[in-house]
């Protein structure tokens, strides 16, 4: 039974060995090294510890104890030059002056260590981490120089921060001693003092990568109003001395692990264009919730919740992606493609949408529901405008045509008549409208009788509402014709008793009869057309007539003729 017990323990842990989350920090542990070198060397991946660098950052290791007392210049462990501390894990951790001050002058920072390291593989955008170091406060363990300066307070000398932090990058910082003062993804709470000089103090935080971070460095990344030091003298209160302060931590174990990653998310499925969602790119496996295992991206069109699982790390860690799709099916709301009537000067084109907040953008640059549209450009008989309707963080841009109709053709055209001679006659508009109007008889027919000379005013109506008007001049002209009698008897039979010229006295400008005897003499005028002469003071003869008379539309004319009188 304690056979089976170990054989199922030892299975167990293999498994969750096999399945634990990768450190993408290389050497985290700080163990694997090139050199053991005592002298005081900067740490350098080409010298010392495989993987780290850093300025002001020291490799302390077990195989550097060759410590003699007060030279100051070997890192062994757990005594060395900075101080004394015993490992985590392992054999060696790192020794780093996060801030050294008043070399020259007390109070001024003059230079900045840090420890830094190029990461195992890029992270993943939107995936999760949790970065963590442990960090063992110098303070008075810097027994070094204790011995070298007895009579100083080493609290004061060597304070310590809570400003420590992990800032990952896509590149080397290359400080060069100066203060990188950048946003650091991991820091520790500025309100709690990491002084513990016996044990080792975890920081540690998670964030989520945006996929450029290929660098860790571990330093002190505030702005310098930013920074605390603590000491028995109180807070941010540094020792003015000759070499100064020095603000120096002990760093093992450093981790940088991906966590498992949720997201959830609410979309707007818009109406002119699908949803797009994705496996993570650099993802193992995956699988979608209706069971898909081969589309790594998937385009939706329906509302509705979906989702994707990332497997990443070997299967290791996942991210989980889902996605509420709610649709929002926006609508312009422009008119179909429509007509302008030639006689109409402007045009007004108002959209129906009603989605509450939109707004609206047309192709002249106004922003309201509607559009009035005048001097049109017209491009072979039609012209276009545009819409564009934002609302629900959905854009739809929609396009209505204008066509221009041409002006309507009233075949009818001005027309003369006598009406002496023809009593009325027929106008006919000519075409099928869809309405017509004669003014100012007022008849709605499309076609009327007239029986006077005068001007219609005819406005006809097609089936799109396009209207027309065309003034119809009904003229009267008779022709010019007069005739004079030769003979009449004025004896008191009642028979052709009176003379007068025949003529039509409609249209009738001027008229003037005179009637002259044998020796010149005139006897008779008028200028009344149906005035008669009865001769009766005159003897039986052949006499002159003249008429000068004058028609609408012709020239003045004379006729000259005799007449009788016979008793």
């Amino acid at each position: 039974m304690k056979i089976l017990f170990y054989i199922l323990l030892f299975v167990l842990v293999f498994k969750l060995k096999v399945i634990s989350q990768p450190n993408l920090v290389p050497n985290g542990d700080m163990e694997s090294y090139k050199a053991c070198i005592g002298a005081n060397v900067f740490l350098d991946t080409n010298v010392n510890t495989v993987k780290w660098f850093g300025t002001f950052a020291y490799y302390c290791n077990t195989c550097n104890n060759s410590w003699i007392t007060g030279n100051g210049y070997n890192f062994g462990v757990p005594q060395n030059a900075i101080g004394y501390q015993n490992p985590r894990s392992g054999n060696a951790y790192l020794a780093i002056n996060l801030i050294t001050t008043g070399y020259l002058k007390p109070n001024i920072f003059s230079t900045y260590g840090y420890g830094e390291v190029q990461l195992q593989n890029k992270c993943i955008n939107r995936l999760k981490y949790k970065g963590m170091l442990y960090a063992s406060s110098i303070g008075l363990s810097s027994s070094n120089y204790i011995l070298n300066y007895p009579s100083r307070d080493d609290s004061v000398m060597f304070p310590s921060t809570s400003n420590i932090g992990i800032y990952l990058n896509n590149k080397p910082l290359q400080a060069n001693y100066k203060l990188q003062v950048k946003p650091a993804q991991i820091k520790n709470d500025i309100n709690r003092n990491l002084n513990d000089t016996v044990n080792w103090m975890e920081v540690s935080g998670i964030f989520e990568a945006n996929g450029t971070e290929q660098y860790l460095s571990i330093g002190i990344f505030d702005d310098s109003a930013s920074i605390k030091f603590f000491n028995s003298y109180g807070q941010n209160k540094l020792y003015a001395g000759i070499k100064g302060n020095y603000v120096s931590y002990f760093i093992d174990d450093v981790s940088l692990i991906p966590q498992n990653t949720t997201h959830y998310y609410d979309s707007i499925l818009c109406s002119n264009a699908p949803l797009q969602l994705g496996a993570v790119a650099q993802a193992d496996s995956f699988e979608w919730n209706d069971g898909n295992k081969t589309d790594k991206i998937r385009s939706f069109t329906t509302a509705g919740l979906v989702w994707v699982k990332s497997w990443l790390y070997g299967g290791t860690v996942y991210m989980w992606d889902s996605l509420n799709i709610i649709s929002n099916n926006i609508n312009s709301g422009l008119p179909k493609d429509t007509f302008l009537c030639n006689e109409q000067k402007q045009l007004n084109i108002s959209t129906t949408n009603a989605n509450a907040g939109a707004t609206y953008l047309w192709n002249n640059g106004s922003t309201g529901k509607s559009l009035v549209l005048n001097n049109i450009n017209w491009v072979n008989g039609k012209a276009q405008v545009w819409l564009t309707t934002t609302a629900n963080y959905c854009t739809q841009t929609d396009t209505v045509t204008i066509y221009q109709k041409p002006a309507l053709q009233i075949p009818i055209n001005d027309t003369t008549t006598c009406f002496e001679d023809v009593p009325q006659i027929l106008l006919d508009a000519g075409a099928n409208f869809k309405s017509y109007l004669w003014l100012p008889t007022g008849e709605t027919s499309k076609t009327v009788y007239s029986n006077q000379a005068q001007i219609y005013k005819l406005t006809v109506t097609d089936s799109f509402n396009c209207s027309a008007s065309k003034n119809i001049i009904v003229d009267e002209l008779c022709k010019a014709e007069i005739f004079l009698p030769n003979a009449f008897t004025p004896n008191g039979d009642g028979k052709n008793e009176t003379y007068k010229p025949i003529l039509k006295t409609k249209n009738l400008l001027q008229y003037e009869l005179k009637i002259y005897d044998s020796w010149g003499t005139e006897v008779f005028t008028t200028t009344d057309p149906n005035q008669t002469w009865d001769a009766k003071n005159n003897l039986q003869g052949v006499y002159v007539v003249t008429v000068n008379y004058q028609y609408k539309n012709f020239a003045p004319s004379l006729a000259k003729g005799t007449v009788t009188v016979l008793r």
